[in-house]
């Protein structure tokens, strides 16, 4: 049996960059406003009080673990803060290579060991959108016994004493996500697992994600209605069924380009779709990039990282020259610049991951880490469209595809995809689909009536890919002994 936490978990592929030891005494209070990087934090000794931008604080006691998957602002601080709340404390680092917040000296009331986390995936973006915000864990033996691990390494002085803790700090990882399954998690993967009749449709999507799923084929599954299906889904994982499958299918399609495992028609076929131009389509939408291109721009990036990481090796390397200033280029060129890429990838992802907020071009620009105006710009050329206007297409998509998949009101629909009226709702889908959302859902359901009367083998036959095409494409790989993709599958 396929266990959906696993395959995440092994995509994400997490590993520890950073850590370091903190003690704190008397009043101090430190906060990070950076985005993006997962943050962890082990109470070794002592109390203190952490603060995540969304959530309530909490009391943090020894043994507690905390981890932050997607990086958002936080702040930490002592039981009794700082008088003023905008004091912040700078961390003091001491002869030992620890760190000491407030007084100085004397005994330490806290230590906790902190760092950042890597996920050495691609594609973390859409799977940490499948996480906790939060994950908090307390009282579990397995993990204690880990935190105590940890703790004692720290304090030593020992030999390889850094790729121990590497090691113990990955375990630990995977330990605290399994520890939080639970109906308590907060929405998430883990809170859908915990749930035994979601946990039937997810696995099965995990298992065949090939397959064709639809809401009521996965309802039938977990033993549900189709409403009921849906509303207790979205509300465990975060996102919709449909949402959910399509960003694990965009994973596994990330991992096969970037291992170069097939043409773009073999990998659309392994992730479920039977037209490698609608996953294409697909992939672009998701990614903001054409599968081609993805793959041939991350092989680059990879083949230009190690050719630093090879001349830094050199012994005696000159240092490469100063880049000359070029200048500003125009509004409608494409983005070239692979670190402002994936600033504005992380963006875009937390887009996708809750379409129903409100996303300000100030918060998008603070997770980019750039300026409102640079971002707003710099998104425009990425992705072809201005923020607000992605972020209206992908309300639009979401609330097209409840109506055709969910027995929801189209009032339900129209505040769950995040509009605040019912009439704006109604006149912009209008505009931008060319029907209204009653029209949409009436002309669905005629189609499903109509095909309630076509014998089942017709219907799996047109469902059937064209073997013509097949064959040609086998004729062409075997002529030109190469996985290159043909231009129409590029489009």
């Amino acid at each position: 049996m396929v266990d959906p936490l696993s395959e995440v978990v092994t995509l994400l592929q997490p590993r520890a960059a950073f850590s370091k030891v903190v003690g704190g005494a008397g009043r101090w209070h430190v906060r990070r406003a950076e985005s993006g990087q997962p943050f962890y934090c082990v109470i070794l000794e002592g109390s203190c009080r952490l603060t995540v931008d969304g959530c309530d604080p909490i009391t943090l006691q020894a043994d507690d673990f905390v981890l932050i998957p997607s990086g958002f602002a936080r702040s930490m601080s002592s039981l009794a803060p700082p008088s003023s709340k905008d004091a912040v404390t700078a961390p003091v680092r001491q002869s030992d290579g620890q760190f000491r917040l407030g007084l100085q000296s004397g005994p330490a009331d806290v230590r906790f060991l902190i760092g950042h986390c890597v996920f050495g995936s691609h594609d973390a973006g859409l799977l940490v959108s499948l996480l906790p915000q939060l994950v908090h864990v307390r009282g579990d033996k397995r993990l204690a016994t880990l935190v105590q691990l940890v703790a004692d390494e720290s304090r030593a002085s020992r030999p390889a004493r850094d790729v121990i803790l590497t090691r113990l700090l990955e375990v630990l990882l995977i330990e605290a996500l399994r520890s939080t399954t639970g109906t308590a998690a907060p929405p998430g993967l883990l809170r859908g697992l915990a749930d035994e009749r979601l946990a039937i449709a997810i696995r099965a999507m995990h298992e065949a994600p090939t397959q064709s799923w639809t809401v009521p084929a996965l309802a039938k599954l977990a033993a549900l209605s189709r409403s009921a299906f849906f509303d207790r889904f979205s509300r465990a994982i975060g996102v919709a069924p449909m949402e959910y499958l399509l960003n694990w299918r965009m994973a596994m399609a990330k991992r096969l380009l970037l291992q170069n495992e097939g043409s773009v028609a073999e990998v659309a076929e392994r992730v479920g779709y039977r037209s490698a131009s609608a996953f294409s389509v697909a992939f672009a939408r998701v990614v903001g990039v054409p599968p081609t291109r993805y793959a041939t721009a991350k092989a680059q990036q990879e083949s230009e990282a190690a050719a630093e990481a090879e001349l830094e090796a050199l012994p005696g390397g000159q240092p490469a020259p100063p880049p000359v200033a070029s200048p500003e280029p125009a509004a409608s060129a494409p983005l070239e610049d692979p670190a402002l890429l994936r600033r504005l990838l992380r963006a875009k992802d937390r887009i996708d991951a809750a379409s129903h907020e409100a996303w300000p071009v100030r918060r998008l620009a603070e997770i980019s880490g750039v300026s409102e105006a640079h971002f707003a710009r710099s998104f425009k050329r990425a992705f072809g469209l201005p923020p607000h206007r992605y972020l209206l297409t992908r309300r639009i998509e979401q609330a097209a595809a409840l109506l055709r998949d969910s027995d929801l009101s189209i009032t339900e629909i129209a505040f769950a995809t995040g509009w605040e009226s019912l009439g704006t709702f109604g006149r912009i889908f209008r505009d931008v689909t060319g029907h209204s959302p009653g029209a949409l859902r009436d002309q669905v359901q005629a189609e499903r009536d109509r095909l309630s009367v076509v014998p089942a083998c017709v219907v799996k036959a047109a469902q059937r890919p064209d073997i013509t095409i097949a064959v040609s494409e086998k004729r062409r790989r075997a002529a030109t002994a190469t996985l290159r993709p043909s231009t129409k599958e590029a489009l």
